[in-house]
């Protein structure tokens, strides 16, 4: 079983998320990334300088089958807000759930029941963090 391996990019300057079916090139340079945006049959070249911070796919589609990344903000059926990130002491995908009535505040995606969390949006644009949120 393969994953699909794709990735979206926040822009920080401009402030706007660009999908990965816009992403047609990356590569990293030594001034940030470059990047192609553009449709089939014309082509608009961006190229940004440190201001892209990239995303990618973690292969699995919340309960209304959007696509999850790294950077989600998700919703738990139980109320919980949270969002998703690599956790470096689990060495996996979690979900991070910084006001969560349990012990644990991070939990790997691996043990997650993918039908009961949804996301809302990302730890980007929103102007409240899921650390604010009580």
């Amino acid at each position: 079983m393969s994953r699909e391996i794709k990735f979206r990019a926040w822009d920080k300057s401009s402030k706007r998320m660009i999908p990965s079916h816009s992403l047609h090139r990356l590569s990293q340079k030594e001034d940030g990334i470059f990047a192609v945006e553009g449709s089939i049959g014309k082509e608009i070249v961006v190229t940004f300088h440190g201001d892209l911070i990239l995303e990618q796919f973690i292969g699995i589609k919340d309960k209304k089958h959007v696509e999850c990344y790294f950077g989600d903000k998700v919703k738990h059926d139980n109320g919980d807000i949270g969002y998703i990130e690599w956790d470096e002491g689990r060495c996996g995908v979690c979900f991070v759930w910084p006001h969560s009535k349990y012990d644990t505040k991070s939990y790997p995606i691996a043990n997650s029941d993918y039908i009961d969390f949804e996301v809302i949006g990302n730890i980007h644009s929103e102007k409240e963090s899921c650390e604010e949120k009580a």
